[in-house]
């Protein structure tokens, strides 16, 4: 046995030197020589490939031993790839014409090889593709802007739009960045009299400074809606809701959710308080009986009165355990939602939609966090055709996922308040 042990210890130790002879040979490829002036051979055997707004530029890799990386330049924009990779791509190209590219080798004393041009003609770009499904509806107090990113390529869209204000003519724009495959924005908070129009135009940009031409999609009027109030003047509240574990009156096949657990409280999700301070705990915190047959939790709610809805906001619980993202965005918050009204002709839960509240981008600071977190979740129930929904006493929100885990862990347990917009009564 202690000659087995003795054994393994030596190729233990024989491993660790090899690993770091490899080690100290591959540092010397990155070791700095200002003694070195002799540039690296070019790369040779260049072909191209047409890429949507690019060219592929494959080539054979030169075999020097100092070499670094293969640059390719094109205009402003130089395009380098590691010196173990044999093609490179350019990107950024725009029209629709033959572009000449220069390819060149760097060495690790920063010599630069001889440059070999390559000329090719690049497929349309993602931002003229996008630029051709722009669509854009008047929606609730602005309006929206619908487009397709096949090649989910990170674009900018701009939305210039124009309206009169009280006599005034004012002329906006407002950027969005995306790389959704349907891609979807809103502006909102335009308040204009119902027979003020808005002019709109767009245009899709890349992160090279290439834009499409604006696009006038005409000038519309907008739709109204306005917050529905669920107190009388005494401060009751308005809104009702089924026990928990139990149908409202007319069956439905969906059960009131339990959340009275912890902290959290049922009533918490409809009373008009957001729960945005620590230890505030006005929030409700939501499962299913044991056994129901679905994994989402619901909460249902008798209106009152019928609605034509237009859009809903869903407020998260603050949570100061957490120490990130101002308090919000956790796995106690509600990341994917559906939402619902009772069809009373034909008896069952009409499924308005499946939402998804996005977690920001950016580097943001706690106090912007706590912000967005605080200002809620806001969406269209019809967001590809803004419109008011058919008239309906009750509403069914559905929990489905969380932040957690890229929006697969849930259902969360946790939500603070939901408000609801319907069309002016």
């Amino acid at each position: 046995m202690n000659k087995i042990k003795t054994y393994l210890k030596y190729l233990c130790f024989c491993a660790l030197i090899v690993t770091l002879f490899n080690a100290c040979e591959e540092g010397e490829r990155f070791k700095m020589s200002s003694e070195d002036n002799v540039p690296p051979a070019p790369p040779t055997n260049l072909r191209t490939t047409a890429l949507n707004g690019g060219i592929r530029i494959h080539y054979t890799i030169p075999r020097d031993e100092d070499l670094m990386s293969i640059e390719a330049k094109c205009g402003d924009n130089t395009f380098a790839v590691s010196f173990y990779t044999d093609s490179i791509d350019v990107r950024g190209l725009f029209e629709l014409k033959e572009y000449t590219v220069e390819v060149y080798a760097l060495d690790k004393a920063g010599n630069k090889s001889q440059s070999q041009e390559v000329r090719d003609t690049p497929l349309e770009s993602a931002i003229s593709k996008i630029a051709k499904t722009f669509n854009v509806l008047p929606g609730f107090n602005g309006f929206v802007i619908n487009w397709k990113n096949e090649m989910e390529e990170t674009v900018n869209i701009f939305a210039e739009y124009e309206f009169m204000q009280e006599g005034v003519k004012r002329e906006l724009l407002t950027i969005f960045s995306s790389r959704d495959t349907l891609g979807f924005a809103i502006v909102g908070d335009l308040v204009l009299s119902s027979n003020e129009q808005v002019r709109v135009k767009v245009s899709a940009g890349d992160n090279y400074n290439n834009r499409t031409e604006a696009i006038d999609k005409g000038s519309f009027t907008l739709l109204y809606d306005e917050e529905i109030n669920h107190f009388n003047e005494n401060g009751k509240n308005l809104w009702t809701y089924p026990v928990p574990f139990e149908e409202p009156p007319f069956g439905g096949g969906v059960v009131q959710a339990w959340g009275d657990e912890a902290d959290g409280r049922t009533e918490f999700f409809i009373d008009g308080i957001i729960d945005d301070a620590p230890n505030t705990y006005n929030y409700t915190f939501c499962s299913n009986p044991a056994g129901y047959t679905t994994p989402y939790w619901n909460f249902l709610i008798d209106l009152g009165d019928y609605y034509e809805l237009s859009r809903v906001v869903v407020h998260p619980r603050h949570d100061a355990d957490i120490g990130k993202r101002g308090d919000y965005f956790t796995e106690k918050d509600v990341g994917i939602f559906a939402a619902y009204i009772w069809n009373e002709d034909a008896e069952e839960w009409e499924e308005l939609g499946v939402y998804k509240n996005l977690l920001p981008e950016g580097n943001l600071s706690d106090l912007q966090w706590y912000r967005l977190g605080k200002a809620g979740h806001m969406h269209y129930l019809y967001p590809y055709d803004p419109k008011f929904t058919k008239s309906a006493r009750w509403f069914r929100f559905e929990c489905r996922n969380s932040f957690g885990s890229n929006y697969t862990s849930g259902p969360p347990p946790c939500l603070s308040e939901i408000r609801l917009f319907s069309k002016p009564k």
